[in-house]
């Protein structure tokens, strides 16, 4: 129950803007969540689908590439023509695009010199790519500016301290500053990170509200952004166990900007969930052939395990590892956490352990440390698997994957008492936790 590319989706907002007039209200209560899919949020600018989003980026990116073509000792072409590759890494999902704009930030770093040139953009790449100390060494550059423009970038780069911090496991820090970047300048970078926060310490309508107040406030509407506040909101459902409303957002998502891969993946796990597998394995099937994209093909890979054929879903994950050990040669610490999963459903545990801890000592925050106790139990090592599941509750965070795995770390040590009670925890949180069919949900489902 993972998806490492909601964390990139989270990430599609670079450029996009400022919203107006968010604010806190009182928490809403779960039967109010669906009152964006009653309301019209009209848009105001953008392309119109996916596909005329990526002929915008190729565009943007012609002419970066001809900015740093007649004037290549500059950094700060290789600034814009990085953000450009970044932004459609972040759109298509593309690993080679990812690796191009860690090439290009990397060129222009080098022409602007030690402490100088493109703090900004070098920051946003590095915890796009999980390297957080050196997104804070670059953010500390930015801080010795004596020129900055503006409130928004000052805001982002608060919100960047935050980043860092909640990372790092620091989540009381990381709220401060999240605060303080909303309070700034409440735009959608600032609106999905605090959301992001109330999400992971369990206070989802907080952060379903912020995502609505997002989207109706008339400000970066463009389908792209409208359709992401559905999609995030979509997958807080999902995680609570309310599949039919998660589904009705995912589709809304995808009517406001059609034809996007990460939403019709998302669509495509609710088919399988409901029965619909061979619409759910064809939409899978022809998102891998426009994008190769190895989280896609474990999800198919795992609708072909739920139907008995071990054969298929076996070629489908042999294939996702290799892509998954190249990217890991150039860019480890942003696929050490797909590959992990991949090795433990694979039963490559002691591969599933080295990757476990790699990944915790990149990102050591809950999601991480509860990877790593679940390398742990598979290694047979249960007790500190539960030793490190018990630190993750006592922080706040607050998931119904660490009561599922803290229940297989008590049965491993025998404890069926403790076991049960947290399968219980994992039921209140989400009553359909325990069905079979969530082992389908690949996609917004943690």
């Amino acid at each position: 129950m993972r998806s490492p590319f909601l964390k990139i989706a989270s990430l599609l907002l670079i450029a996009s803007g400022a919203v107006a007039g968010v604010t806190l209200l009182s928490p809403s209560s779960q039967a109010e969540s669906d009152a964006l899919l009653g309301r019209d949020p009209k848009v105001s600018y953008g392309p119109a689908n996916y596909d005329a989003a990526l002929e915008a980026v190729d565009r943007d990116l012609a002419l970066a590439r001809q900015r740093v073509d007649r004037a290549p000792k500059q950094w700060l072409g290789y600034e814009g023509l990085a953000l450009g590759h970044l932004i459609k890494a972040q759109l298509s999902g593309s690993f080679a695009e990812l690796s191009a704009a860690d090439a290009m930030i990397g060129k222009g770093l080098i022409l602007a010199g030690a402490g100088k040139g493109p703090a900004i953009a070098a920051s946003t790449i590095d915890l796009s790519l999980h390297r957080y100390p050196e997104a804070l060494e670059h953010i500390e550059d930015y801080n010795g500016f004596v020129v900055k423009r503006g409130e928004a970038e000052k805001a982002e780069m608060l919100a960047q301290r935050g980043e860092v911090a909640f990372y790092s496991g620091d989540y009381s820090g990381a709220l401060t500053h999240y605060r303080l970047a909303f309070d700034a300048d409440p735009s959608p970078n600032t609106i999905f990170r605090l959301a992001t926060w109330h999400k992971y310490l369990g206070d989802f309508d907080t952060a379903i509200e912020l995502y609505t107040r997002g989207a109706l406030s008339g400000r970066s509407a463009t389908p792209q952004m409208l359709a992401a506040y559905h999609l995030q909101i979509g997958a807080l459902e999902l995680q609570r166990g309310n599949w039919d409303l998660a589904h009705a957002y995912f589709k809304r998502a995808d009517d406001l900007f059609p034809g996007y891969w990460l939403t019709q993946a998302h669509i495509a796990q609710m088919l399988a969930v409901e029965g619909k597998r061979d619409g759910a394995k064809r939409m899978y099937r022809e998102i891998i052939e426009r994008t190769g994209n190895p989280d896609v093909m474990m999800a198919l890979a795992s609708v072909h395990e739920f139907e008995g054929d071990e054969r298929a879903a076996t070629t489908l994950r042999s294939q996702a590892a290799e892509l998954f050990d190249k990217r890991l040669e150039e860019l480890p610490e942003a696929y050490f956490d797909h590959a992990l999963d991949l090795a433990l459903t694979n039963g490559d545990n002691a591969r599933a352990l080295e990757l476990a801890k790699a990944n915790f000592e990149a990102r050591p925050y809950g999601d991480a440390k509860m990877a790593l106790a679940r390398a742990h139990t598979a290694n047979g090592d249960p007790r500190k698997a539960a030793a490190l599941l018990e630190e993750v509750v006592a922080s706040g965070w607050k998931s119904v994957e660490q009561h599922i795995d803290l229940a297989e770390a008590y049965e491993a040590l025998g404890d069926r008492a403790k076991s049960d009670q947290q399968t219980q925890m994992a039921l209140a949180l989400n009553p359909k936790s325990q069905r079979p069919e969530a082992d389908l949900l690949a996609f917004g489902s943690h």
